[in-house]
């Protein structure tokens, strides 16, 4: 019930949606070096995005080790990772929904470089319960988030290069507390607010995200 009439209720499970492609040696580089880097880059997006302990405030020190710290400033690192406050929301037992790409080339320096494009879709219930539509089944907030990145892999670590994301039907409003806080149907008008009437398909797997993090929209559906 939690994606009745949207695109994602065909789409993979939680880390299942983040698919690793197929190598061969490359410029240099063995299917196996190539491997590990994207599996590098499997295990940073679902650690920051769809682990449980992160969904639940956790802050994922392992996977955020695996990138270079330096040009990644807070805010980039901040925003990379999906939070919920567990007092004010818990994760509907239907689970996350994702899909995206993820492909890779080696650059003319012999460097493996790789580009994600990833859209994760969390079905959100309040805490408290909240409304019911029918009886016995509480309201659902679904929240989107998209992420756009790329990393060239460096001496083992992962150097973040290009970087946009962009988050829909959340409170933009809200105090920056490392959260994202779901709107639910009563406060909806908040979405065009913040987001200033910026209105998105966040499903337009061909749209370009303005870059930098955090861009907050009012989604024409989630």
């Amino acid at each position: 019930m939690p994606f009745r009439n949207s695109p994602v209720s065909g789409w993979a499970e939680g880390a299942d949606g983040i698919y690793v492609p197929g190598v061969v040696p490359s410029g240099g580089l063995t299917a196996k070096d190539v491997t590990a880097v994207l599996e590098d880059v499997k295990t940073l997006l679902a650690e920051t995005n769809v682990s449980e302990d992160t969904l639940a405030g956790a802050e994922p020190a392992a996977a955020l080790a695996l990138l270079d710290p330096r040009g990644v400033d807070d805010a980039v690192r901040k925003d990379m990772v999906t939070r919920f406050d567990p007092e004010e929301v818990y994760l509907h037992e239907r689970g996350i929904r994702t899909r995206g790409t993820m492909a890779h080339k080696v650059s003319a320096a012999g460097e493996l470089v790789v580009r994600v494009d990833y859209t994760f879709v969390y079905p959100l219930v309040r805490a408290d319960g909240g409304p019911e539509v029918v009886p016995g089944v509480p309201e659902v907030a679904r929240v989107a988030v998209r992420r756009q990145m790329t990393f060239t892999s460096k001496g083992g670590k992962l150097v973040l290069g290009a970087y946009a994301s962009e988050v829909g039907n959340h409170d933009c409003s809200a105090p920056k507390d490392g959260y994202l806080h779901p709107l639910f149907a009563e406060g909806r008008w908040k979405a065009g607010e913040a987001a200033k009437g910026a209105r998105v398909d966040l499903y337009d797997e061909k749209r370009v995200l303005p870059s930098g993090p955090g861009h907050c929209v009012t989604p024409t559906r989630t």
